[in-house]
C-alpha cells in the first residue's frame, strides 16, 4: 500500500446505488458536504448500434462490473449484483413497481413501520417517481415479446398491465442491463449520482471500506482502501472523518462493513433474514415474427396471483443468450433456433418463505446459505405452469418450461403430462436458479433485541451509523424491489436532514 489520504464531510456514503446516490442527492442538496465512497468503478454503456452481446463482453470483462456470489444450498442460487456507479441499478432493465399494498400492510402491522403508511409513503413515491420519470411503458415500446404476453393475459381474463420504468427518451435499443447506449434510462448513476455531484457532492470510486471508526458509542470516521488515478495506480490508505455515515453496499456488502466495524450485532440478526426473489422461466415460439430483443427488455406483467405471492413478468433477450431457454442439442437445437424470431419468454417471482444467511467466513469473506423450502418448489411449479399457459391462450405452437428434463408441450393436455411427471412440486436439484434481487440481513424494526435498524435506517446501538439499501426490508417485496429501496432511503435522508436521527 502507498500513501494515505484523508477527507472530511459531513456524511459519508458508502455506495451509489438506488440506496447510497438517493441519499448523496437528499443531503447534498440540503447542503451537506457529502463524499460518496464506491467499491466499483464508472459504469459504462453500450456504443450506439453495437450488439448487446458484444458490448456486455466488452463492458463487463473490461470493468468486472457484473459480479456473483453463490448462495449454497438445493438447488445453489448464484446472486447476481452490480458493482459500480449506480451499483446493481445501472444494470438492471429499469422494471419499477410500487410496494403492494398487502406488504405495506404487513410492514405497518406487524413490524410497526410506520413509515408505510399511506398518507407518507405516497409523498415519497411521488417524490422519487418524479425525479427519475417513473411512468407506464409507452405502447410503442412493449415490443413483440410483450405484446403476445398481453394477449394471453387477456384472454385468460387475467389482471395486469404495462410496466413502468424510469426512463426518459427510450428508443428500445433492449441494452437496460448492459448500459442504455442513449442514456435514457434514468439509473442512479445518470440521475441522483450526477444531481449529487452538481451540488457540492464529492465521489470517490474504487475504494473497498474496511470498517467504520465509533468513538464514545458515536461514528467519525470511515477508513477504507483507494485506488485512485482510475484504479490504476497502487492502494493508498483513506480515511473520510464525518459525524454520519450512511452504509448503502447491499443486501451482501453492507453485513461485512458492520461485521468489520464491530457493529449491529447485539441482536443476533445481522446476517440473517437473506430473501433471493426465487423464479422460474418459461418461453413460447409463435409463428408471427416478435424480434423478442426489440423493444424494452421488459414490458408487461399480470399481478393476477399477488395474493399468493407471485408476480409474471415478461421479458426479452437477444439470441446469443435466450439459446440457453431452448431445449435440444445438435440439429434439434439448431432448428428450434432457426425459428427465434417468433420466440419469447417470461418469468414469475416469487416471495420467498425461507430465508438464507450471510455468514462470515475465513478471512472475513462472506458465505452465503440457502435453502429452498417445499412451500416455495410447489409455488414455483404452480407459477411455472401458469406461464405456460399464457404463452398457450396466446396462441404459441409450443411451449419451454424452463427446468432441467422439461420437455416442450403443443397444448395444455401436454404441459400438464411434462408438469405431473414431476409431482406436486419442481425438483429443487433440476431449477435453474438465481437472484438479481437479494434483501434482508440487516433487518429494519423498532426493537433492538429483534432488528438491525430502527425506522430511521439508523443502526441500534451507535449513534450516526445507517443503513439505506435493500438490505433492511423486512421481507420480500414480491416485486422488483428497485423502487421500494429508493422510497426507503428518501426516508433514510430525510430524516437525517430533518434531525430525526437526534
Amino acid at each position: 500500500m502507498s500513501g494515505k489520504a484523508t477527507e472530511r464531510a459531513d456524511v459519508c456514503v458508502v455506495g451509489t446505488g438506488a440506496g447510497g446516490g438517493v441519499v448523496a442527492k437528499e443531503l447534498a442538496e440540503a447542503g451537506a458536504k457529502v463524499i460518496m465512497l464506491e467499491r466499483g468503478g464508472p459504469s459504462a454503456r453500450l456504443e450506439p448500434h453495437e450488439p448487446v452481446v458484444d458490448g456486455a463482453v466488452r463492458i463487463f470483462s473490461a470493468s468486472r462490473a457484473l459480479r456473483t456470489e453463490v448462495a449454497w444450498g438445493v438447488p445453489p442460487m448464484p446472486i447476481i449484483f452490480g458493482r459500480c456507479v449506480g451499483g446493481s441499478a445501472a444494470l438492471n432493465a429499469g422494471t419499477c413497481f410500487r410496494l403492494p399494498e398487502r406488504i405495506t400492510e404487513k410492514w405497518v402491522t406487524r413490524h410497526r413501520l410506520e413509515v408505510f403508511q399511506s398518507a407518507y409513503l405516497e409523498k415519497l413515491y411521488v417524490h422519487v417517481e418524479t425525479f427519475v420519470n417513473i411512468h407506464e411503458i409507452e405502447p410503442e415500446l412493449i415490443g413483440g415479446h410483450g405484446r403476445v404476453f398481453r394477449r394471453g393475459i387477456e384472454a385468460l381474463g387475467w389482471s395486469g398491465g404495462p410496466v413502468h420504468r424510469n426512463a426518459r427518451g427510450c428508443q428500445g435499443a433492449g441494452a437496460c442491463v448492459v448500459g442504455c447506449p442513449h442514456d435514457a434510462k434514468l439509473s442512479p448513476n445518470l440521475s441522483w449520482v450526477p444531481r449529487a455531484i452538481e451540488k457540492g457532492a464529492r465521489l470517490l470510486t474504487r475504494c473497498r471500506v474496511q470498517r467504520v471508526v465509533v468513538k464514545r458509542g458515536r461514528a467519525v470516521a470511515v477508513e477504507a482502501k483507494w485506488h485512485a488515478n482510475g484504479g490504476t495506480g497502487p492502494a493508498q490508505a483513506l480515511r473520510v472523518e464525518a459525524p454520519l455515515v450512511v452504509l448503502a453496499g447491499g443486501a451482501l456488502g453492507t453485513p461485512e462493513i458492520l461485521w468489520s466495524s464491530g457493529l449491529g450485532g447485539s441482536s443476533g440478526e445481522l446476517g440473517r433474514n437473506l430473501r433471493l426473489h426465487p423464479g422460474v422461466v418459461a418461453g413460447g415460439l409463435f409463428d408471427e415474427q416478435l424480434d423478442g430483443w426489440r423493444g424494452a427488455p421488459q414490458s408487461y406483467f399480470s399481478d393476477q396471483f399477488m395474493d399468493e405471492g407471485v408476480i409474471l413478468l415478461v421479458g426479452s433477450v437477444p439470441p446469443p443468450l435466450g439459446c440457453l431457454l431452448v431445449p435440444g442439442f445438435g440439429e434439434t437445437h439448431k432448428q428450434w433456433m432457426s425459428r427465434y424470431s417468433g420466440f419469447s419468454d417470461a418469468g414469475a417471482l416469487i416471495s420467498d418463505s425461507a430465508t438464507g444467511r450471510l455468514l462470515r467466513g475465513p478471512g472475513g469473506r462472506p458465505i452465503l446459505t440457502y435453502r429452498l423450502v417445499e412451500e416455495d418448489a410447489r409455488r414455483l411449479h404452480r407459477a411455472l405452469e401458469r406461464l405456460c399457459r399464457v404463452y398457450l391462450a396466446a396462441g404459441a405452437k409450443v411451449v419451454f418450461p424452463g427446468f432441467i428434463g422439461a420437455t416442450p408441450a403443443r397444448n395444455e393436455r401436454e404441459l400438464g403430462e411434462v408438469l405431473t411427471r414431476f409431482g406436486p412440486s419442481l425438483p429443487r436439484r433440476r431449477l435453474v436458479g438465481g437472484s438479481l434481487h437479494p434483501m434482508g440481513t440487516c433487518t429494519m424494526g423498532v426493537s433492538p433485541e429483534s432488528s438491525v435498524v430502527d425506522p430511521f435506517g439508523r443502526v441500534h446501538g451507535v449513534e450516526g451509523v445507517y443503513v439505506a439499501d435493500g438490505s433492511i426490508l423486512p421481507t420480500s417485496t414480491v416485486v422488483n424491489p428497485q423502487e421500494t429501496i429508493m422510497t426507503l432511503a428518501t426516508h433514510i435522508a430525510w430524516g437525517i436532514r430533518d434531525g430525526a436521527h437526534a
